[in-house]
């Protein structure tokens, strides 16, 4: 598609995928899109956030209950449960299928009887298994990321892929609702020279009239909670924006501009 539709600076824009670092006409680009987002989101504390779930309202969570700990619970353990815990006791003689209802029997003590805190910290996952179930949810959703993004470069280039993914089946979807806008470049490096800036444009669409399409993709589950900054806003001077994936996206149309 970069033959079919080129651009003057297609020439003069390189990609360092080992690094992540962007040239124009060889020399490094100081800033990318993607660097100049995270320059306003605050840095991410794995072990603060940890702190700040553990002492929340909606601690302990399904996702961070250790099953081991609830499935090895004694008598002698569940005697320091109050007299109104019978419900919990017998959600507990089979804690795999029941684990949302006991993060709300477990949520409910914490408020009313806050010395059994430690009791329901207990049957929780440690902070640092935690922290690599973290890592490893990020690895394996970069990974199905880039090759989703892969899978889709291929296709709007005429190419074939043997699995109809559920990503796939979306992008089908997508393309029939803007039917009348025709594919015109997929992973379009673009630079600015008023703002020394470069990117990547996951995919652009032409409509009829040559008014373009600028599209983003974004593989994520859950949309709807990436709203959710949890009290964290992004740093000074867009301090009013709420710090969410979703204003991460948002502030990803600077592509718009810098396409221009």
């Amino acid at each position: 598609m970069r033959h079919i539709n080129p651009h003057e600076k297609d020439c003069h824009i390189t990609f360092d995928t080992s690094n992540h670092k962007y040239f124009w006409k060889g020399a490094p680009v100081p800033t990318s899109v993607t660097q100049l987002v995270h320059r306003f989101t605050q840095l991410f504390e794995p072990q603060h956030t940890i702190d700040t779930m553990r002492s929340g309202t909606r601690w302990p969570r399904a996702d961070y209950l250790d099953l081991h700990a609830l499935q090895n619970l004694g008598e002698k353990d569940l005697s320091i449960l109050p007299e109104d815990s019978a419900q919990l006791k017998l959600l507990l003689e089979n804690p795999a299928t029941h684990l949302e209802q006991i993060c709300l029997h477990l949520n409910r003590l914490r408020h009313e009887h806050p010395k059994l805190d430690n009791f329901c910290q207990s049957l929780t996952l440690d902070d640092e298994t935690i922290k690599s179930k973290w890592d490893a949810k990020a690895k394996k959703a970069s990974e199905a990321g880039t090759r989703m993004h892969a899978q889709f470069e291929h296709l709007l280039n005429g190419g074939a892929i043997a699995q109809l993914t559920p990503e796939i089946q979306l992008l089908v979807g997508f393309l029939q609702h803007i039917k009348n806008a025709k594919a015109y470049r997929t992973e379009w490096k673009i630079y600015s020279e008023k703002h020394a800036l470069a990117g990547t444009i996951d995919f652009v669409a032409e409509h009829p009239n040559g008014d373009k399409l600028i599209i983003d993709w974004k593989r994520t589950s859950q949309l709807k909670q990436k709203h959710q900054n949890y009290g964290k806003q992004m740093l000074p001077p867009i301090e009013h924006m709420p710090d969410c994936p979703v204003s991460h996206y948002r502030l990803s149309s600077t592509y718009t501009d810098t396409s221009s």
